[in-house]
């Protein structure tokens, strides 16, 4: 299976996990493990999970708090310095 097989298989499985789910997490863990060729392309789909989950929780948020607004700078510092980082 293609590199770039592997890494959609692994992002839509990912996809799938919506709480904290013990047979699902075991499952991209075995996923991760016979795919680990494929390690490099598995990591960016889970940052890639991350910083959209992080997105989601910065947009859809209605809390007017201070310490969601150092949440929300902390999210935007981080996904400014991963930009830089796959740039590159």
């Amino acid at each position: 299976m293609a590199v770039k097989d592997d890494y959609q298989d692994f992002k839509n499985a990912l996809n799938d996990l919506k709480m904290n789910n013990k047979s699902l997490i075991n499952f991209l863990t075995i996923l991760a493990e016979d795919k680990i060729q494929s390690a490099p392309q598995i990591v960016r789909a889970i940052e890639e999970r991350i910083l959209e989950v992080c997105i989601k929780l910065f947009f859809l948020s209605k809390k007017k708090t201070i310490n969601f607004f150092n949440f929300r700078v902390k999210v935007i510092m981080f996904y400014l310095h991963y930009m830089y980082l796959i740039q590159w």
